[in-house]
Order: C-alpha cells, then structure tokens, then sequence
C-alpha cells in the first residue's frame, strides 16, 4: 500500500514524465523532419527508443515510485535525457549541432523538482558531456557523425564552449532562484491557509459557544452564517420562515440612514432582543446585516414574576390591615348572635336566620384566616410525625361536617408512614385539597385520598369525580384570588403552592373538564 506522501510523489513523476514525453516528441519529431533526408541517420530510431522508455514508464511507473525513492528516479529521468541528447547532438552535427539548447530542458526540471545543490550537478554534468563530446570531435578522437561535416576553428570551438557553459549556468542559477521563490510562495500559501482554516474552526468554535445566538444576512434575505444558538432559537432546522419574517421586521424597523438597530420579538412562545448592525461594502457584499439574538424569555418571566409580587405585596399590606380590623368586629358579632339564639325564644324561622348569621361569620372568618395566612411569612418548624395519622385526623373532621351526598374513600394502609414536615402547614395543606375537591363536586360523588411509594417518592393524592377543569383554568389555578367556585376568595390552591414551595416537594395536576381533578403531592 502507497502512502498519502507516496501517492502524491507517484503522480508528480508521473506528471514529470508526461512533460518530458511531450516535449521531446516534439522535438524529436522537428528533427526528424530535418534530417530525415540524410542517409543512414538514426534519429528516428532514437525517437522511438525514448518513446519506448517512456511507455515503460507509464505503465511501471506505481511500482518503481514503490521501490525507488523520489530523488534517484528524476536523476535518472535527468541522465538518460542528458545521454540521449548528447546522442541527439553528434548525430545533429556536434559541436555545431543547432539542438544544443536541448540540454537546458533537464537543467529546468532539475530546478522545478530539486534542490539548487542539484540543479548546479545536473548543469555540471550537461556541460561535461556536452564539453567531452566536443573536445572528441574536435580533435578527431572520435570521428564526426556525417563524414561531410563541416570543421570548426579553434576560436569557434572555444566560443562554443564559453557560450554552453554560461547559458548552462546562467539558466541553472536563474530557474533555480524562481522555482525557489514558487516554492517558498507555494508553502506560504499552504501556511496561510492552514492557519485561515484554524482561524475559522476557531472562530466557528468560540461562536458557538457564546450564550446569544448570532447570524448574518445580505440584503436579499439570505442567509450567510450562523451560529448553534441561533439555529436553536429561531428554530432554523424546522423551518426558514420564521427567520425569513424576522429579516423582513428587521429590514422594516431599520431606516436606510441607521446602522444599528434593537427591537424585542415573540417566536414560538420566546421572548427574543434583537441587535441588527448594518454594515456596508464589506467584501463583495454592498450591504451585511449582523444580528446578535439575546434569549429574554427568562428575564420577562422574573420580570412578571416580580411585577405580580409587588402589586400582591402592596394589596398584601393594604388588605391584612383591613383583615385585623375586621376579625374582631366579626367575632363580636357572633359571639353576640350566639347569646342571643341561646337566650331568647324565637321561633323556627328567627332560629334559621341565626345560624345563617353564625355560619356565614364562620366561613368569613376562615377567609380571613386564609388571607392572612397568605400575606404572612412564617418560617415552617418541621418535627417528625406519622402522616396516616394526620390523613385519618382530617378525613374524620370532614365526615362529620360533610352534609352532602359525597362519599370520602381513603385508598391508603393503615401503616406508619413518618414525615420530616411542619405539621400545621401540612395540616392546612391536606385541607385545603380535600375542600377544594369537595366544592368541585356539585351535588353527589367521590373523593378518594390515596397514599404511596412511587418513582422513589412519597406520594400523596386528593382526587375527585367533580366539574373539572379545562386548560386555561388549569393555567390560573395557582394565581391569587382566582375562584371557580362560588364560595372562597380564591388563596386554597395558592396556600398549597406556598406550602410546597417552603418544603421543596413538587405537585401535580390532571384534570379534565366534566371528568374531575387529581392533585398529587410529592414529597421528598
């Protein structure tokens, strides 16, 4: 198996080779043409024996990149192209042949794949076998190519060689100093874009972990980038509409003399800041919208929150005073009804009108406590105690002041189930379920208090087959002063809510309008 590095070096030879089958087919060719007149001249078996090697090139070419390292197979590409165009030069009239210049084409490829060290040996040994081959004709130690040719004098054969050896070493130092420069350019280049790939991780990277969401746009409404965050809060891999009309409202708002630009925005139930900057001529982009999208959800919701308890407080301070003056004029009041009803005769009609009076006080009097419970903070004092105990406790009192056709079930053992709770708010807290269950069933029906170990938890419900409730009461239910019934203020479910909030347990609600409501309680 070829190496990552060893294919790329496999198919730079393979490209060298390709250059050199192509150039010197072309070459080899033109000389063909002019001296294929001659007799008995071998060019064109010459041609064909390179185009011979390089056939066998291409098709060997995998397995001798395998076996034989980079360097040693373009010094051997170098010196069978300096031979066959020593071959190529006596057969062409030696020291006077015209192809001389053919020897600067391995000089180049030395320059273009090797080092300058190189490029100067391989200068060096073209100017050698050009300079011995020379010199051999030259002094008829070896005799010319074509009987006919032409003698040289000295001077021409010494201005020969002057000129080889300089062209020889002018085009080695000069094609060396620009593929130098390509090369050192070509490996910036990679650097330079190495580094703008790990700048743009890293920027990708710290985008997506900052908190807002942000995006950019054009002015045709497309979008360029994004981060994780905006995708998640513009819910983008759902739909593009609802950032589509976003673009729109922002496009709107921004007037055409403006660069920045905050509006709020609701989408699918978020409350969203949006910071629109418009930048101009940026790039190829004659306008570039930049939007920074900060989530507000959470911070209107404190914000309401916060909202509710002033106004609660300060109806809180008003209403607890007025709360203290009225007990008393109410226990008064009773208490006076009361001496009367057992110290005067009246008759049955007058008797009846009393116990309204006593009983409506009564159940005022409760309201008041349940304000004033509300209003007041109270820090829980938890003890341990047996809840069973407490659940038979409260159902018993229940029983006996039910005047209704209601039936109470207790769907619970008769075991010792011990609590770490304040005792009173539990108290007023069971309570408080059982009446609200009992006034949601109209006339007859069933209230069944259960008790049980479920998901690791202590679970405690109150359910009833009453009116029920439908979504957008359900929604209300733990607001102040919010009734569905005809009798109470509206704070029982809001006592609850605070009870198990100061205790950290959880509850649950289901109910379903005409079918009835089970609350459950989890105590942890």
């Amino acid at each position: 198996m070829i190496s990552s590095v060893s294919r790329r070096e496999s198919l730079s030879l393979l490209y060298v080779n390709a250059i050199r089958h192509t150039i010197y087919s072309v070459f080899f060719i033109t000389a063909i043409g002019l001296y294929t007149f001659q007799d008995d001249n071998p060019i064109w078996l010459l041609s064909s024996g390179f185009m011979a090697l390089s056939l066998v090139w291409f098709l060997f070419h995998k397995k001798i990149v395998k076996n034989i390292p980079r360097r040693s197979v373009l010094y051997s590409f170098i010196i069978i192209d300096i031979v066959l165009i020593s071959l190529l030069v006596y057969i062409s009239g030696g020291i006077t042949s015209p192809l001389y210049f053919f020897y600067l084409f391995p000089i180049i490829l030395s320059s273009s794949f090797l080092e300058r060290r190189d490029t100067i040996i391989v200068a060096s040994l073209a100017f050698i076998l050009y300079g011995a081959l020379s010199d051999l004709i030259f002094l008829r130690i070896i005799p010319p190519f074509s009987p006919d040719g032409r003698s040289i004098p000295f001077g021409g054969f010494i201005y020969n060689l002057s000129l080889s050896f300089f062209s020889f070493l002018f085009v080695a130092v000069l094609s060396t100093f620009y593929f130098g420069k390509i090369r050192l350019a070509k490996k910036e280049l990679a650097n330079a874009v190495a580094n703008l790939k790990d700048l743009l991780e890293l920027n990708s990277t710290l985008l997506d972990q900052i908190e807002d969401g942000f995006f950019t746009a054009d002015s045709n409404h497309q979008i360029i980038s994004y981060n994780k965050k905006a995708k998640l809060l513009l819910n983008y891999h759902e739909s593009k509409k609802p950032i589509q009309e976003l673009l729109q409202q922002a496009m709107k708002r921004l007037a055409s003399d403006e660069h920045y630009l905050f509006f709020e925005y609701e989408l699918l139930g978020k409350s969203l800041g949006i910071s629109v900057n418009r930048l101009q001529n940026v790039y190829s982009f004659p306008e570039l919208f930049i939007f920074v999208i900060h989530d507000l959800t959470e911070k209107r919701i404190i914000e309401e929150q916060l909202k509710k308890k002033e106004h609660l407080a300060l109806i809180g301070e008003m209403a607890a005073g007025m709360a203290h003056e009225l007990r008393n004029p109410l226990a008064s009041i009773s208490g006076s009804v009361q001496y009367l009803q057992k110290r005067l005769k009246l008759n049955d009609d007058t008797q009846n009108l009393m116990s309204i009076i006593i009983t409506e006080t009564k159940r005022l009097s409760a309201s008041i406590e349940d304000f004033l419970s509300f209003t007041r903070e109270t820090p829980i004092k938890k003890s341990k105690f047996n809840l069973t105990e407490l659940l038979d406790e409260i159902i018993q009192v229940t029983f006996l002041s039910n005047q209704g056709n209601i039936k109470l079930f207790k769907d619970y053992q008769q075991v010792e189930v011990m609590i770490d709770a304040d005792y009173e708010k539990m108290r007023r807290l069971i309570h408080n379920l059982i009446s609200n269950g009992l006034k949601a069933i109209e006339k007859s029906g069933t209230l069944t208090l259960s008790l049980d170990h479920r998901r690791g938890k202590l679970r405690l419900a109150v359910k009833d087959n009453g009116i029920g409730m439908d979504y957008e009461s359900k929604k209300d239910v733990f607001t102040p002063f919010y009734s569905k019934f005809s009798k109470g203020i509206g704070l029982g479910m809001v006592i609850v809510k605070k009870i198990i909030e100061e205790h950290g347990f959880e509850i649950d609600i289901w109910s379903e309008r005409g079918k009835g409501t089970e609350v459950v309680v989890w105590i942890k």
